[in-house]
């Protein structure tokens, strides 16, 4: 724009002389009146807009960036000290002034922060560094009851790419995959929330690759021993994901990831636990409304009705919801997600400012690729996923939780604003609610302090008390219930 308003001006000014040449050159104040008033029709100057700008000048705690001859600004080093070199791989230092950032000559993005105007001319311009992402995210958003798509995203500007992640890509969703895995165990019967898996690092022989494999936690060479299904997908144990691939075997896997809507292929692999096959984001949010909706598969709706201009209802789609996933595993699933927001050592913890009943599993895939968060409450469900479309690494701190939880975050709050708060559904015939002790998974006595909330299959659940130990240090978040 700078430049564009820079030819403007200069062609204005010498068709003029050509001209009236006995015409006196406007001082500096008038031509500077004369650019805002192009720049007006060009684009008007407004606040929080974004433009382009040249830097004139560099200070020690400002920089000067001219959007247009005789209208600069001010831009605080506050409003740049995010600006760093980009290196995956490690965290690079901040700047510490404003010429770690920019220097004379650059054209960089601007924010307009604060604007004042007088008698048509700009009185105070303030600016903040603006830069457009190179990385890409998608969204969607979904009602539960209609299964009605809400909200689609498919990246940062659709004027810089048509190309729609949210419909169009496939990515791999990292641990997102695992309540698939998690409702395969459920579902065999050989597994409860209660049943403790050991979290212990393992050597695996891959039998399709024939190749040695040693899963690994978020946090290197950390591993927590016997811990619950609960505990284990609250916290995205790795270990304990490959432990129940390894007993379950990968068909069945499989079959339970195709019941809830996932129709990408499940690699054959045991890496498959991790999810390292690739999915749609419209795909695996449809299928966590399967799980959410009590097992009940139907097709997301884009068009609600189309009407001719007598009224008349040319269409109306009209969908059959399918019971593909027994009840009885969905609501226990569904129930374990909910851990992963409310354990305070869970992935999506920082999730639970919304407020309200909600449910979800975080993702990251290998190298730090690609990031979601998918999740639910009684009403919607949603999610999200950040990458690059280069599947270059975004960053070794850069989880799902951290990048694509604050997006969820941010619609279901716009989403639930007008509504009441609904409490989650009653379990469905066939699941059971006990109290159990945390510590040993055995039932709780009536004075246990150590006592919590379990829900189980019916014939699965403890029947006889277990001697109890003393709770970890970990365990002592959990007020008895």
């Amino acid at each position: 724009h700078a430049a564009a308003l820079r030819k403007a001006v200069g062609a204005k000014k010498k068709s003029d002389e050509d001209a009236e040449a006995e015409e006196p050159e406007p001082p500096g104040d008038a031509l500077g009146a004369e650019a805002l008033a192009r720049a007006a029709r060009v684009r008007p100057l407004q606040g929080n807009a974004i433009y382009s700008g040249i830097v004139t000048s560099v200070g020690r705690q400002d920089a000067v960036v001219e959007l247009a001859p005789g209208i600069a600004g001010s831009m605080p080093f506050s409003s740049m000290t995010w600006a760093r070199p980009f290196a995956p791989e490690r965290m690079t230092p901040l700047p510490r002034q404003p010429s770690d950032v920019l220097a004379v000559g650059n054209v960089v993005s601007v924010r307009v922060t604060k604007l004042s105007m007088a008698k048509g001319k700009v009185s105070r311009l303030e600016l903040a560094l603006e830069q457009t992402p190179k990385v890409q995210g998608a969204f969607v958003g979904m009602d539960l009851k209609t299964r009605g798509v809400l909200a689609l995203v498919g990246g940062f500007d659709a004027s810089l790419s048509s190309f729609n992640r949210a419909t169009q890509a496939k990515r791999q969703p990292g641990s997102s995959f695992k309540p698939f895995l998690y409702a395969a165990a459920l579902d065999s019967g050989k597994y409860t929330p209660a049943t403790k898996v050991d979290d212990s690092p393992e050597v695996i022989i891959d039998p399709w690759s024939g190749k040695p494999w040693k899963p690994q936690n978020f946090e290197k060479d950390e591993f927590d021993g016997p811990m619950s299904l609960r505990k284990a997908l609250a916290e995205s144990k790795n270990t304990v994901a490959v432990r129940l691939l390894l007993d379950l075997g990968i068909d069945k896997v499989r079959l339970m990831a195709r019941a809830a809507g996932l129709t990408s292929e499940v690699p054959q692999s045991y890496t498959a636990a991790l999810g390292t096959g690739e999915v749609g984001v419209l795909e695996e949010v449809n299928a966590y409304a399967t799980l959410a909706s009590g097992g009940r598969h139907e097709d997301p709706i884009f068009i609600r009705k189309v009407v001719s201009r007598d009224g008349s209802t040319l269409f109306e789609p009209k969908t059959e919801p399918e019971q593909t996933v027994k009840p009885e595993t969905a609501y226990l699933v569904s129930d374990l997600m909910r851990s992963v927001i409310d354990d305070p050592q869970g992935t999506a913890h920082s999730l639970s400012v919304l407020g309200r009943p909600a449910a979800g599993k975080t993702g990251t895939a290998s190298d730090h690729r690609d990031g979601w968060f998918v999740g639910f409450t009684p009403q919607f469900v949603a999610g999200a996923w950040v990458g690059f479309d280069t599947h270059e690494m975004m960053g070794t701190l850069e989880t799902g939780g951290h990048v694509a939880g604050p997006i969820w975050l941010s619609w279901m709050r716009a989403a639930t604003a007008s509504q009441p708060p609904e409490d989650w559904p009653q379990p469905p015939p066939g699941v059971v609610m006990v109290k159990v002790n945390r510590n040993s998974g055995g039932l709780a006595k009536d004075d246990d302090p150590y006592a919590v909330r379990e829900v189980f299959m019916s014939g699965t659940e403890p029947t006889k008390v277990e001697s109890d130990k003393e709770p970890g240090q970990e365990d002592w978040y959990q007020q008895p219930q």
